[in-house]
């Protein structure tokens, strides 16, 4: 299974979904009694999990990289249940975040606990659905959903294995009793790397059912692209709690997800960036002196009791520039409306930006970004746009300019405003 590691060791407390790593109990058992061929077993074991329709696992790995100066360790858990009437759970808890997509077949749920908020739709038609994009937490699922893949790759790069003495390994505080195989691969040869990574696992698979409870693998050489002259020795163990390729049922209460006091329905995630950027939505805006090409000042203040558009933008950056059309006709369309346009530039000369919208033949106020106004607005890239109602208050920000959402919250303002959303730059 691929993992990912980081240079600083990170804890994950696991009790969310009740998984714990369970420990070998030992001691060796009696020989296996399989005299067939130890690859061909393993090779039909893991071509059963690869193949799998439908599914549930819930297994917990660690990972820990180790090179002469220095290392890592990391720790996650995962569930993917899909059953075949298309209902489904993924679910994942690292350092990334924790991160919930669940289906009872009729609507699709994705909960992100850290930040107590959840989306609600109605299921997809494939499964499973696509992970947002919006938010850094969702991407973990991608790990619970690639799950067989895993053991696609495994059978890939297998080319021997022999069987070990049997052990009896617990699995959910119950023992089992194991056949241990030993596999040996070579991997690829990475581009503009010269020595060969080699890689080992061993399985522990139970004599009754054939199904996989432990794996450990240990791999050595040039791990980390970007290092090639840097050798590697890592180590990952994975522990199932539950191990049933082909699933037909699981517990009804794991397909719908009933949120708890104080978690909030949401439309859509928003991206980490656009949280921080975000929280002026719904406050005063920040009272700033603007300055005109002039040089004179003017105070935000000033426009109070009308709706106010700041476009925060710079004569090098493509998408503001791009965005300008758009801009234009937004403003044609809304100034006899009542809406004030105003420029804010972050060019290094002020008179860039001037003579940049003369030639263009803009007609809006631009005023040039100052410390101050830096200061005053989120940490944010351009183009950013901020929407201000009559009474001073911030009504929608974002990076990135979006025309129809910008145009939605347009015309929110006020009867005046109620048609904007209706017109877009073709």
């Amino acid at each position: 299974m691929n993992t990912t590691w980081c240079r600083t060791c990170f804890v994950l407390l696991l009790g969310f979904s009740g998984l714990g790593a369970p420990g070998t109990r030992s001691a060796q058992q009696e020989t296996s009694d399989f005299s067939g061929d130890a690859h061909a077993f393993l090779d039909g074991v893991l071509k059963r999990y690869a193949t799998a329709k439908s599914y549930h696992f819930e297994l917990v790995e660690e990972t820990q990289n180790e090179s002469a100066v220095s290392r890592t360790w990391f720790k996650f858990s995962i569930t993917a249940i899909v059953l075949p009437d298309k209902r489904y759970r993924f679910e994942n808890h690292s350092n990334t975040g924790d991160a919930i997509q669940v289906s009872d077949g009729v609507s699709e749920w994705f909960y992100l606990p850290q930040f107590e908020e959840y989306t609600k739709g109605p299921a997809p038609s494939a499964i499973p659905g696509p992970i947002p994009r919006t938010s850094t937490g969702l991407s973990s699922l991608g790990q619970a959903q690639r799950i067989l893949r895993s053991f696609s790759y495994q059978r890939s790069v297998i080319q021997s294995a022999s069987y070990l003495p049997d052990e009896k390994i617990d699995v959910d505080g119950k023992p089992m009793l194991c056949v241990v195989v030993q596999a040996d691969a070579l991997l690829p040869r990475q581009p503009g790397i010269t020595a060969r990574q080699t890689q080992k696992w061993k399985f522990w698979i139970d004599k009754k059912e054939g199904r996989i409870w432990k794996t450990s693998e240990n791999q050595e050489g040039p791990i980390i692209a970007g290092t090639p002259r840097i050798e590697y020795t890592q180590s990952t163990d994975v522990w199932f709690r539950v191990s049933e390729p082909n699933a037909q049922s699981a517990s009804e209460d794991l397909f719908v997800f009933k949120p708890r006091e104080g978690v909030k329905l949401v439309p859509q995630f928003v991206s980490p960036q656009d949280r921080v950027v975000r929280e002026i939505d719904g406050k005063v805006a920040p009272s700033v002196d603007l300055v005109a090409k002039d040089g004179k000042t003017v105070s935000l203040k000033t426009f109070l009791g009308k709706p106010v558009l700041l476009d925060f933008w710079a004569t090098w950056c493509a998408p503001c520039v791009e965005a300008l059309p758009a801009v234009e006709k937004l403003y044609n369309e809304t100034a006899g409306k009542g809406l004030v346009l105003l420029g804010i530039d972050d060019d290094q000369e002020a008179q860039d930006a001037t003579n940049f919208l003369a030639k263009r033949k803009e007609s809006w106020p631009n005023f040039h970004m100052t410390e101050a106004i830096n200061d005053a607005f989120p940490p944010r890239g351009i183009p950013y746009l901020v929407l201000i109602d009559a009474s001073g208050r911030v009504v929608y920000s974002s990076v990135g300019f979006d025309e129809a959402e910008l145009r939605n919250a347009i015309a929110k303002l006020g009867p005046p405003f109620a048609d904007v959303s209706k017109s877009s730059t073709p």
